[in-house]
């Protein structure tokens, strides 16, 4: 499968774990053939300097371990992705710079045709990727449960039964759940609910 055709096939899959290069590892335990037993949620990149970032990335392209890219062909993140599809059984993986990119384009996906998404009003899709979703992709967020970590059911019927009942015809495509919620401490989206 090529990398350009991996958005056609069904169902994007996420993983807990994440590829860190052994010299981009500060503790010595961490290291392990270049899988870093440490994932850190809390927080973005892995808590380097600017000038620490820059020599160990120097140091890598000095080894020549790190091999160019063009236009999603070979390279090190082609070698990065066929390494986490087999890690995890797929046909298939997906490197993306950012987790608000790939949240972006799991709902573009998903969505296919079917344009409005439910999002909570407290995500950090909705707040902090500014209008990327509608401009880049012409999806609509619709905000649930301001201030609150969790919708309920009973705030979803009313959005899915608007759409069947609206002159113009605009279904709801996915209903998506941040968890946890971090501009809610990270509270958990509560399921039960």
């Amino acid at each position: 499968m090529e990398r350009r055709d991996f958005l056609k096939i069904g169902g994007l899959t996420a993983t807990s774990g994440i590829f860190v290069h052994p010299s981009l590892v500060r503790s010595e335990e961490a290291k392990n053939g270049g899988f870093a037993r440490h994932v850190d949620f809390t927080g973005d990149g892995l808590s380097l300097s600017p000038l620490e970032y820059s020599n160990a990335l120097r140091g890598l392209a000095e080894k020549a371990e790190i091999e160019p890219d063009y236009y999603s062909q070979g390279g090190t993140v082609e070698a990065l992705e066929r390494r986490f599809a087999a890690l995890l059984g797929k046909e298939a993986a997906l490197f993306l710079p950012t987790g608000t990119l790939a949240n972006h384009m799991a709902l573009r996906r998903l969505a296919g045709t079917d344009r409005r998404i439910l999002v909570q009003a407290e995500s950090h899709l909705y707040n902090d990727s500014g209008d990327c979703a509608g401009t880049l992709s012409g999806l609509t967020l619709i905000p649930l449960a301001a201030g609150k970590s969790t919708f309920t059911l009973d705030e979803v019927k009313p959005w899915v039964e608007r759409a069947g009942t609206a002159r113009v015809e605009a279904k709801i495509g996915v209903i998506s759940i941040e968890s946890p919620v971090r501009r809610k401490l990270h509270e958990m989206f509560d399921f039960a609910r």
